[in-house]
């Protein structure tokens, strides 16, 4: 009995690490166009599902040929005098790239009329929905392994 629950454990611990290799998904929407993008978001069920999007498809091969990661970015800007948030799923710079949670570089580039008053990248499904406190991928999947290896070591 006690080997058919270590196996259940198992399966649903490769489960959250296989769902967690999934696409990212991203909040697609600014506060000009749709008032509920506003911080804080007002968003029902109804409009998540359109203002989400899957970001596998935005992402490409890079000049090197290897495979780039999507991110997600929120940015707030001061355009013609009033805020606008534009959250995002994009293909990171070169600068971005190694930004797994964290600040955009400085040099976000915007129009001569727009300031940018805060701008954050993350790697996380809809992260972009406020600045993000989750924890990194690789320490949720070390915790989930190290669950699963302490479960298999007690009957050793």
């Amino acid at each position: 009995m006690a080997s058919n629950i270590n196996w259940i454990i198992a399966t649903l611990t490769f489960a959250v690490i296989i769902q967690s290799g999934m696409a990212l998904r991203c909040w697609t929407c600014t506060s000009d166009r749709s008032p509920e993008c506003g911080d804080p978001m007002n968003i029902t069920e109804h409009q998540r599902n359109f203002q989400t999007r899957d970001c596998e498809a935005t992402s490409s091969a890079s000049m090197y040929g290897s495979s780039v990661q999507s991110i997600c970015k929120k940015m707030v800007t001061r355009e013609n005098g009033r805020t606008v948030i534009r959250r995002s799923c994009e293909i990171p710079t070169q600068e971005e790239k190694n930004i797994q949670n964290g600040p955009c570089p400085p040099n976000a580039a915007v129009g001569s009329h727009i300031i940018v008053e805060s701008c954050h990248v993350c790697s996380s499904d809809l992260c972009n929905s406020a600045i993000s406190i989750a924890g990194n991928k690789f320490i949720q999947m070390f915790i989930a392994g190290l669950i699963t290896f302490q479960i298999f070591a007690k009957n050793i």
